[in-house]
């Protein structure tokens, strides 16, 4: 994984992203003999407001402004889901802007939910958790007790 410059204040969030696809990593390799590197790009303060996969750097971006993803392991496991489709399985979707409400074509809607599958799976069914998505809801970041 490929980070920006580390200092004291944002090292423990790239720290985060790298536990989160590693533990996807780990799991892929239970159903497979090797995977390629992922190339990540998180970089406080560079001001990118969604996480993606980008194919044509065949990189993932991790937010870090508006709903900083850093600490969402969910997201970052989610966009490794689309990397891993795109590089070892049959992804024709073009991606794009989309919400969590929105109505799209099959194939994005398939590549979405294969993303979405492969986090969950490696994260044995844990929760999402996106904190920008969870902010804009009005909802606690961590449920009550």
């Amino acid at each position: 994984m490929v980070f920006g410059w580390l200092t004291p204040t944002n090292f423990h969030r790239m720290f985060s992203i790298a536990d989160a696809l590693l533990t996807e990593r780990d799991y892929v390799l239970t159903q497979r003999d090797s995977v390629d590197k992922l190339k990540v790009q998180y970089e406080p303060g560079y001001g990118e407001d969604t996480s993606f996969y980008d194919p044509f750097w065949d990189e993932v971006t991790i937010a870090d402004a508006a709903g900083d993803d850093g600490y969402d392991d969910g997201v970052a496991m989610h966009e490794y889901g689309h990397w891993f489709a795109a590089n070892y399985a049959c992804d024709d979707s073009d991606g794009g802007h989309h919400t969590l409400t929105g109505h799209y074509d099959n194939d994005l809607a398939w590549s979405e939910g294969w993303a979405s599958y492969l986090s969950s799976a490696a994260k044995l069914g844990r929760t999402h958790f996106d904190t920008l998505v969870m902010l804009a809801e009005g909802r606690p970041w961590m449920p009550a007790h």
